[in-house]
C-alpha cells in the first residue's frame, strides 16, 4: 500500500507542457516551491530510475542540459519557463548531484543514444566541480542544503559528499566509454576528495558541518553530516557512520516523532530558516531508518518509520516536515512581519498548512502539529530509493 502511495504521488513530479515539458519539479505551479530544483529534481530523477521509468528519467536531463550554465554550473532552481530564479547562489551541490544523476541513470541502462546527447553536458559540469576545489583539497560552496549560510558557506560536508560522489560516478562512466586518460583522472580526484574528507571533515567521533574559509570550524549536532552515506562515498555501517548516528540521536523528537535537522535556535537564530515551525523532517528521518536498518539498530528504524507511515496515513502523501502547531505560529508571526520572505507562494503554502492542521497522538500524547508542504516529491522519491534497505524492517513496524 505504502509503495503504491509514493509511486502514485512521485509520478505526479512531471512537466506537462511549455519550454520545460518533461523535467520534474519539486511541487505544483500552485504551491510553495513550484519550481525545478536541481537537487530535488536528481533525486527525484533516481527514483524514477528505481521504478523503471527511464524514457522519463531521460527526457528530464534532456531538459536540464538545456538550462545549464556556459560555466557548467547547475543553479538553485529554474521555472517552468526555463529561467534560473536563484535567490541562493553558489549552491555547488546542486552540479553535483546532477552529474551524479546523468551518471547514475547511464551506468544502469548503458543507454549510448542518451550518453552521446549528455556527454558535453557531463564534462562541463565536471569541469565546473574541478574548478570548485580550492588549495585545501576540499569543494567550496556559499549554500547548500538549506539549512542557512551561516552553517553552510564554506567548505561543507554534504556539499563535499555529492562532489566526490560526482568524480567517482563520472570516473565509472569515462572507463566505460574507454576514455582511460579521463577516467584515471577522475578517479584520482575521487580518492582525493574522499582522503581529505575523511582527513579533514572527520573528528575521531563524528563527521563535522563546515570548515570556514578562515579556517573556523562548525561542528555540532546538524543532522545534514550523515551526508557521506547519503551520497555513498562510504558504507552505512562503517566505524564512522555508526559513532556520527549515535551522536546525533538527541535530535530525535520525543514529541511528534520524527528526527530534527538541528536543535531548534542552536546554529540557526533567524525564524525564517524554520520554514512552517521547527519540527521533524521527513527526508532525514528516511536516511536515519536506512542507516539504523544498515547498523542493525532495527527499534530504532522501527521508530523511524512508525513516524513516516503515520504521516502517509494521515496525509495520503509525505510532507517536507511537521511541526507543533506552536511553533508554527511561532514561525508565521516573525515570517509576516519581517515581509522580507513573504511571497505569493508561501502564502499559499501557509494557508494550506493551517487547513491540514490536525490533533497527533505520539506515544499516547496528543498535540496539534502541522504538516508543512504537504505536496512535496522529494521525500517520496527518499522513501523509494531507500525502501529496499529497510523492507522488511517497514513491514513489522
Amino acid at each position: 500500500m505504502l509503495e503504491t502511495i509514493a509511486k502514485e504521488a512521485l509520478l505526479k513530479s512531471r512537466i506537462t507542457r511549455g519550454p520545460c515539458r518533461g523535467a520534474f519539479r519539486t511541487e505544483g505551479v500552485r504551491d510553495r516551491y513550484p519550481f525545478i530544483y536541481s537537487r530535488d529534481s536528481t533525486r527525484i530523477a533516481m527514483a524514477h530510475d528505481a521504478l523503471g521509468k527511464y524514457v522519463g528519467v531521460e527526457q528530464h536531463y534532456d531538459v536540464m542540459a538545456r538550462l545549464q550554465f556556459f560555466s557548467g554550473e547547475f543553479v538553485q532552481r529554474y521555472d517552468y519557463e526555463g529561467r534560473a530564479t536563484v535567490t541562493r547562489p553558489k549552491e555547488t551541490d546542486a552540479t553535483a548531484m546532477v552529474l551524479c544523476g546523468m551518471c547514475s541513470h547511464y551506468l544502469l541502462t548503458k543507454n549510448k543514444s542518451f550518453i552521446r546527447r549528455m556527454l558535453p553536458s557531463m564534462l562541463l559540469s565536471a569541469k565546473y566541480l574541478q574548478g570548485m576545489i580550492k588549495e585545501n583539497g576540499l569543494a567550496y560552496g556559499i549554500h547548500a542544503v538549506h539549512e542557512n549560510q551561516e552553517v553552510e558557506k564554506g567548505f561543507e560536508i554534504w556539499t563535499n559528499s555529492w562532489t566526490c560522489r560526482a568524480f567517482q560516478l563520472f570516473g565509472k562512466v569515462m572507463k566505460d566509454l574507454n576514455k582511460k586518460s579521463l577516467a584515471s583522472k577522475f578517479e584520482e580526484r575521487h580518492r582525493q576528495l574522499l582522503d581529505n574528507i575523511l582527513d579533514k571533515m572527520w573528528n575521531g567521533k563524528h563527521f563535522i558541518k563546515v570548515i570556514k574559509p578562515n579556517g573556523q570550524i562548525i561542528d555540532g549536532r546538524l543532522i545534514s553530516i550523515i551526508a557521506p552515506a547519503w551520497a555513498e562515498i562510504i558504507p552505512d555501517n562503517s566505524p564512522e557512520m555508526r559513532k556520527t548516528v549515535g551522536y546525533l540521536k538527541p535530535l530525535w523528537d520525543s514529541k511528534i516523532g520524527g528526527y530534527q535537522r538541528f536543535r531548534k535556535f542552536e546554529f540557526v537564530k533567524d525564524w525564517h530558516w524554520y520554514d512552517g515551525g521547527s519540527g521533524s523532517w521527513l527526508n532525514h528521518t528516511i536516511m536515519m531508518a536506512r542507516l539504523h536498518t544498515k547498523l542493525r539498530q532495527y527499534e530504532r528504524a522501527k521508530e523511524c518509520l512508525r513516524f513516516v507511515k503515520k504521516a502517509l496515513k494521515n496525509f495520503n502523501t509525505l510532507p517536507e516536515h511537521i511541526a507543533t502547531v506552536e511553533e508554527f505560529h511561532e514561525w508565521k508571526k516573525y515570517e509576516y512581519a519581517s515581509r522580507v520572505h513573504v511571497t505569493p507562494w508561501l502564502i499559499k503554502a501557509t494557508k494550506k498548512a493551517e487547513k491540514s492542521m490536525e490533533e497527533w497522538t505520539w506515544k499516547h500524547k496528543k498535540t496539534c502539529i502541522v504538516p508543512w508542504v504537504k505536496s512535496l516529491f522529494w521525500p517520496d522519491a527518499e522513501l523509494i530509493l531507500n525502501m529496499p534497505v529497510f523492507k522488511e524492517v517497514w513491514k513489522k513496524c
